[in-house]
């Protein structure tokens, strides 16, 4: 097991301390509890994986401070934590530790191979976007940041007056509210249930920001984000859908689905954790159904809204 090759002689009050202080390390990087290794080797893809500098350096930089009594961990196993200022960000290995150690003695997972397949998808990642620009193509966007931006349209998000108003202090309901279109979308495209833990207005809105450009606009005030999109709308959503083709995931057979399930998703699950009416919500989504039926190519003859 990996424990065993870092740690040879590590005895049982050791890896207690050790499993600890992992667990909150991770709570304070994130913002959640530990999941499935391969989950959260999946959301490490944040920092570890085919990620450009620049977005890594802003993660980093809004990253929460280890608690005072943490500092240690960084300081005797950087193969687990790296110090980042007062913060640490947790590594693939120091995750699988962590998994290691929390399980029984005689049940102790192995997750090595989770490691070295993530490791080898992230490296393989790498040399195809390379390989992409070099031959002049742009990486598709990725299907959860078309959704963060189809969120905006459903929630018709045109003027800051019409914005998509989140709390940044917010309950853990909240937060899961405005993942599940993101969630509903990616899984429908998939055609497999899909998990998903980061932060709407995080990752997912930033690369949209990035493909969409400065008609998406994204501002952090003293106790909300506020988010919208300039008109037009349709134009945007043209937008989306191609990037949805694009990437290895999408098929036209999917993609007019995946996007009424997330408008579904808003309407059920966003809209009301975020005060809105239930009438309007249905509304707003019915709205963006039409304007899906109505593009050319994104629904098949026939399908309602």
């Amino acid at each position: 097991m990996l424990t065993n090759d870092l740690f040879p002689d590590l005895d049982r009050e050791r890896a207690e301390r050790l499993r600890g202080a992992l667990a909150r390390a991770w709570v304070a990087m994130t913002g959640v509890q530990p999941r499935a290794v391969a989950d959260d080797l999946d959301q490490l893809r944040r920092w570890f994986g085919p990620v450009p500098p620049k977005v890594v350096r802003e993660r980093l930089e809004s990253m929460a401070p280890l608690p005072p009594d943490l500092r240690w961990l960084p300081e005797r196993h950087p193969t687990l934590v790296i110090a980042v200022g007062d913060a640490g960000v947790v590594t693939p290995e120091g995750r699988c530790v962590l998994a290691e150690l929390t399980a029984a003695p005689d049940r102790r997972e192995a997750p090595e191979r989770e490691l070295a397949e993530a490791y080898r998808a992230w490296a393989r990642q790498r040399v195809l976007d390379a390989a992409e620009r070099r031959n002049g193509g742009a990486r598709p966007l990725n299907p959860v940041a078309v959704a963060a931006a189809a969120v905006l349209l459903v929630h018709g998000a045109d003027a800051e007056q019409r914005a998509l108003r989140i709390p940044r202090m917010r309950s853990e309901p909240i937060a899961e509210a405005l993942r599940a279109p993101l969630i509903a979308f990616v899984s429908a495209l998939r055609g497999r249930p899909y998990a998903f833990r980061q932060d709407f207005e995080a990752h997912p809105i930033r690369e949209a920001k990035d493909c969409i450009g400065t008609a998406l606009h994204r501002e952090r005030r003293p106790a909300e984000w506020v988010l919208w999109i300039d008109p037009p709308h349709a134009a945007t959503l043209h937008l989306l859908f191609d990037e949805t083709l694009r990437h290895r995931t999408g098929s036209r057979e999917r993609a007019a689905p995946a996007f009424r399930a997330l408008a579904d998703a808003y309407a059920e699950r966003t809209a009301p954790a975020l005060g809105r009416d239930a009438r309007g919500a249905k509304a707003s989504a019915a709205a963006f159904k039409r304007r899906l039926a109505a593009h050319d190519g994104l629904s098949k003859p026939g399908s309602g809204a």
